[in-house]
């Protein structure tokens, strides 16, 4: 058996899509179980545009926040983005990191939250899509100080993006901490 990546993976089905496929298929239309085409023409289906991938990513995290402690979480996110802004991308998330204390035994809710914020964006930005600006890297930090300039750009702006869903879903959601503004 032969082991194709996922792109290639892809291509072939992009081709089989289009009718393009090297072979006809192994069994005559009559033959195939009942529902097998629409099943193929759900496969040959555009994937979805990246906003909506953006907004189902954004609302499973939110809603998978729901049943924990997450402190001022809905704060951080409103104010991440300015603060990407303001301080630049890479400064904001080593900002988001310090105050998420990693090395620190004894974290509350809100160390959490810092971290859990930064860990969305991480898995957003380095996931096995073919639009991810570090498609596959297994550290954000580290992709984004060893990375090129073209791909901090990418991966700053689709940050944004991302954390516009994230705001929408986390002030609808999410219930702002007692004695928060």
């Amino acid at each position: 058996m032969v082991n194709y990546s996922k792109q290639a993976r892809k291509r072939m089905k992009e081709q089989e899509c289009r009718g393009q496929g090297s072979t006809p298929p192994a069994t005559p239309a009559a033959a195939r179980p009942a529902g097998a085409e629409a099943a193929q023409a759900q496969d040959c289906e555009p994937p979805p545009p990246l906003d909506l991938l953006r907004a189902r990513h954004a609302l499973g995290v939110i809603e998978a926040l729901k049943t924990q402690s997450y402190g001022h979480y809905r704060s951080y996110v409103e104010a991440f983005p300015a603060a990407i802004l303001q301080t630049g991308f890479g400064q904001a998330l080593a900002t988001l990191l310090a105050g998420a204390r990693m090395g620190e035994q004894a974290r509350n809710a809100d160390h959490l939250a810092r971290e859990s914020l930064y860990r969305q964006v991480e898995v957003w930005l380095c996931r096995d899509e073919d639009d991810a600006p570090y498609r596959t890297q297994p550290d954000l930090m580290r992709a984004i100080t060893s990375g090129s300039e073209d791909a901090y750009l990418r991966a700053q702006a689709e940050a944004l993006a991302y954390l516009r869903w994230l705001k929408k879903f986390a002030s609808a959601f999410l219930s702002k901490p007692a004695g928060a503004a």
